[in-house]
C-alpha cells in the first residue's frame, strides 16, 4: 500500500503550530473559546494534576 497526500494538504509542525496558536490566540481575544478546547483543556488539566498528586 501507499498513501500519496497531495502537496497542498502537507503542514510541517512549524506551520501547524502557528495555525494553532493564531486561532487560539484569536478566540481568546474574543472572550471565548470554543467548546470542544474547553474540554480538551479541562481534560488535560485533570490528568495533569492528578498524575502529580499519585506521584507524591
Amino acid at each position: 500500500w501507499k498513501i500519496s497526500i497531495p502537496g497542498e494538504y502537507v503542514e510541517t509542525h512549524e506551520e501547524h503550530f502557528t495555525r494553532v496558536t493564531q486561532r487560539y490566540l484569536e478566540a481568546l481575544s474574543n472572550g471565548s473559546i470554543p467548546e470542544w478546547e474547553r474540554t480538551n483543556l479541562l481534560t488535560k488539566y485533570f490528568i495533569t494534576t492528578q498524575a502529580y498528586e499519585l506521584s507524591r
